[in-house]
């Protein structure tokens, strides 16, 4: 069956997702082991300064490095699937990355965008291109029953 174009208009908005979270996943893993995670605080939070500093403990510096590096798997776990999977309208696809999206994007909406820990020009990219590619493959999907029946 010929993969339509919402079908690879939505696998390109997840790459753009996941790029996103790759990039900034690698660059707050970087800040987090370099800079410490005062630094790495003041970068998620940007909108929300920390009144103290934070302690510096190897604890919080692993969980720093671990939110890091979950944003970074995320961002490339997406992409696969996107460029393997949805491109070609792939139902498994679809449901992967609505989930690892979906719930990335829902977990930074409600614990930093919501409470205003991060503003919204800074968080609002990742959760607008997830909606996106849901539309976008969703209409693919839609068009593929339609077409089968």
């Amino acid at each position: 069956m010929k993969t339509n174009i919402y079908a690879k208009v939505g696998a390109v908005l997840y790459v753009l997702w996941g790029i996103i979270h790759i990039l900034g996943g690698l660059s707050l893993l970087a800040i987090a082991k370099g800079e410490g995670v005062n630094a790495f605080f003041a970068e998620i939070a940007s909108a929300s300064p920390l009144e103290s500093p934070v302690e510096e403990s190897s604890v919080i510096a692993s969980v720093a490095a671990s939110h890091a590096f979950n944003l970074f798997w995320m961002g490339l776990m997406c992409c696969i699937v996107a460029i393997e999977g949805n491109f070609k309208n792939k139902r498994y696809a679809y449901w992967v990355n609505m989930g690892i999206a979906g719930f990335a994007d829902i977990g930074l909406i409600v614990f930093s965008l919501a409470p205003g820990h991060l503003s919204l020009a800074e968080g609002l990219l990742g959760p607008s291109l997830w909606v996106l590619a849901a539309i976008f493959t969703t209409i693919a999907l839609k068009k593929q029953n339609i077409q089968t029946i």
